[in-house]
């Protein structure tokens, strides 16, 4: 199903159908269980919990919530300075991408949540996640995609990022907890 804009989009070029439909065919925390699953290269440090449940208390930590909302605000300020001149519909995206999740993937992920014994309210850490990530590629014209694009690589291979190990993104010491 395509994103509906719950008004014109003028400024924004259409959002690439695929980038819908890789999220469509991720396997949700598919590598939660020990194995021997290594999540993908990329661009961030990994660090490691053993545990579900030291994961879970690690997702829903405000602190790992704030390092996100720094990540996506440091999109917003490179949007709202670079479209300064223009209406960047940000907003209007957002909505978009949020109505999307709700509709077409948020009962995979449920799903996909209950199968591994993950509790439902991870579902919102996974939203922010996929709508951070989404608003990454619809806005890459202004800033190259960066840390959420590096998350959902690891959604994308399984794993569940659950936390942030230092105190800067570009620390090269720092790093994504992840559980596998």
């Amino acid at each position: 199903m395509p994103l509906r804009y719950p008004q014109t989009v003028h400024y924004r070029p259409p959002f690439p159908e695929a980038r819908l439909t890789e999220t469509l065919a991720i396997p949700w925390f598919a590598a939660v269980v020990p194995d021997n699953t290594e999540p993908p290269p990329g661009q961030l440090t990994l660090s490691r919990v053993a545990s579900a449940a030291e994961a879970v208390a690690g997702a829903i930590t405000a602190s790992w919530a704030d390092f996100r909302l720094e990540r996506r605000n440091d999109l917003t300020k490179k949007v709202a300075i670079r479209l300064r001149h223009r209406d960047s519909e940000w907003n209007t995206c957002a909505l978009a991408f949020r109505e999307y999740f709700d509709r077409e993937l948020s009962s995979v992920v449920r799903a996909s949540l209950e199968r591994h014994s993950l509790p439902q309210h991870l579902l919102s850490v996974v939203a922010w996640d996929v709508i951070s990530y989404w608003q990454e590629i619809n806005y890459e014209d202004v800033s190259r995609p960066g840390f959420f694009h590096d998350l959902f690589k690891l959604y994308g291979t399984g794993h569940l990022p659950c936390g942030w190990k230092g105190t800067d993104i570009e620390t090269a010491t720092d790093a994504v907890i992840l559980y596998r």
